[in-house]
């Protein structure tokens, strides 16, 4: 009877430690689930996102929204579009009235300048999906156009997760399995495997770089004038006097699209309302600052070429020297349009929050906004700094 009732105790008490770990299963797989939907880490948040406000109304269908938008209106790839999915499921669990206190939103933008990027997000009645997903346009086709074309053109969407997440979310090393399992289960569910990327849509991003190169910008001809500035100096003087002017667009020559009297030097006779791109604005303030410049204009590549080879109107100069009033260029030799920005310092360089005066780079006119902001994603591509060569 002894060993009997051992037995029956033996059992029992196996029965109730495997019933604890059975629920023990249970709450973990829970709890994953529940962090899987509701964590929001992304965008330099520093904290979860305030989800008392969610209803189920609010955010039913929101991810098929946001995955149709990336491929119908960007040119996504069911690849790169799941991969905006997986990471807003992260950020928000697709919920535009998601907020942490410092980041809004779907993506979690940060409640300063890139929340208010665009003029189209202006107070908390702006939270909507439509309206946050006309500012991931916006961006997507001026300062984070890197993002759409590395994003838009990928074929795994768990590549295309981690891109997302560390250039656009700028959260590297925040859940990032989550964000690359709900990728690739939206990539699963929408029938991403049968949408290619389409270029027509992808190529035609009005970005911070320019369109392209004028014929004579690389011929050696140059604009004389009668200016006498003082390096530097008047470089940012300029810059500065320019603030508000102009719209973006490429424009070759320059000096008819910005001048009202193309033969003047003078930068009261600037257009307001003209256009140019922005190496056409530091070609311009090269040109009013008294400098050297190519005939007609230049683009980033031309100008990367030139300071780093034959010097004809700029020099290379270290990071570690550059000053207000240099050039900062990104994008390397071949760069144009998406793939090439740049801009005036406008103090001496400090890192990616020194701040920047450029025509584009998360605006439509000359702005001033620190380099990482402007630059984005292209701003570790080739990055190069440079001054003037001589003046006329």
């Amino acid at each position: 009877m002894k060993s009997l009732t051992r037995t029956h105790r033996t059992i029992v008490i196996t029965g109730i430690i495997s019933f604890i770990i059975f629920i023990f299963l249970i709450i973990s797989m829970l709890v994953g689930i529940f962090q899987l939907t509701s964590n929001n880490c992304g965008s330099n948040s520093d904290g979860v996102a305030s989800l008392s406000n969610v209803s189920t109304s609010d955010v039913n269908g929101n991810d098929k929204k946001i995955f149709d938008f990336f491929v119908q209106k960007e040119g996504f790839s069911g690849a790169g579009a799941a991969a905006a999915v997986g990471n807003a499921i992260v950020e928000s669990t697709y919920d535009p009235k998601a907020d942490n206190g410092n980041h809004v939103g779907i993506f979690q933008w940060g409640t300063g300048d890139r929340l208010r990027a665009g003029n189209i997000i202006n107070s908390p009645a702006d939270y909507t999906l439509e309206n946050e997903l006309k500012l991931a346009d916006y961006e997507l086709n001026h300062n984070y156009r890197g993002v759409k074309d590395k994003v838009g053109h990928a074929s795994d969407p768990q590549s295309a997760s981690l891109i997302w997440q560390n250039e656009y979310e700028v959260a590297p090393g925040q859940a990032t399995e989550k964000r690359q399992a709900a990728s690739q289960e939206a990539y699963r569910r929408f029938g991403g495997e049968n949408i290619s990327a389409n270029d027509s849509l992808l190529g035609n991003i009005v970005a911070a770089g320019e369109a392209g190169a004028n014929s004579d910008a690389s011929s050696g001809q140059t604009c004389s004038n009668g200016s006498s500035g003082e390096g530097s100096s008047d470089m940012v003087s300029i810059a500065k006097k320019l603030l508000g002017y102009f719209t973006y667009s490429y424009a070759r020559p320059v000096l008819p699209a910005t001048m009202n009297n193309p033969n003047s030097h003078d930068v009261n006779d600037v257009k307001r309302d003209g256009t140019t791109d922005c190496s056409g604005f530091v070609w311009l303030v090269c040109y009013l600052a008294g400098y050297k410049v190519p005939a007609g204009g230049w683009y980033t590549g031309s100008m990367y070429t030139d300071a780093t080879g034959p010097h004809q109107y700029l020099k290379q100069v270290d990071e570690s020297s550059a000053k207000a009033g240099d050039i900062v260029v990104c994008g390397g030799p071949a760069s144009s349009g998406q793939g090439g920005h740049t801009a005036i310092l406008a103090e001496n360089w400090h890192g990616k929050d020194t701040k920047i005066i450029n025509e584009g780079g998360g605006g439509d006119n000359v702005n001033e906004h620190t380099f990482e902001w402007s630059f984005g994603s292209l701003g570790d591509d080739q990055r190069i700094f440079c001054e003037p060569v001589a003046k006329n």
